[in-house]
């Protein structure tokens, strides 16, 4: 079961029916700098935190409209999952990221969350 906490307000917390999706990537923290002769000059750097897209699923309008609410806070969110405990992180909406409500359109009943997000090293 995956739960997402919030660090402020109420409610606390949202449990999707099914993560639908996680995609996640590290960007590059190296830097490299042309030369005016054209060589190279290379600042290694390690990869940046985890970014990504989150694909979350709720049967319940209610619950979903309450995830999207919950995720446009200006909050830090926990996300578990006790069966992939190495998706575990705390992560917050990334810079210029959206939260997104779409009907699902399999079921035309479910409802999909989709929050781009930035992982947070505490």
């Amino acid at each position: 079961m995956t739960t997402i906490t919030a660090s402020t307000g109420s409610p606390a917390s949202t449990a999707p029916d099914l993560v639908l999706g996680y995609e996640t990537g590290r960007a590059s923290g190296t830097k490299v700098h042309t030369a005016l002769s054209g060589d190279i000059a290379v600042v290694l750097a390690p990869a940046r935190p985890r970014s990504g897209t989150l694909r979350l699923l709720y049967q319940s309008e209610a619950a979903a409209f309450a995830a999207v609410s919950l995720h446009s806070r200006a909050a830090t969110f926990t996300l578990s999952d006790a069966e992939r405990s190495r998706v575990h992180m705390q992560y917050t909406l990334s810079e210029g990221g959206q939260v997104r409500l779409a009907l699902d359109e399999t079921t035309l009943d479910a409802f999909v969350v989709t929050v781009d997000y930035q992982e947070i090293i505490p």
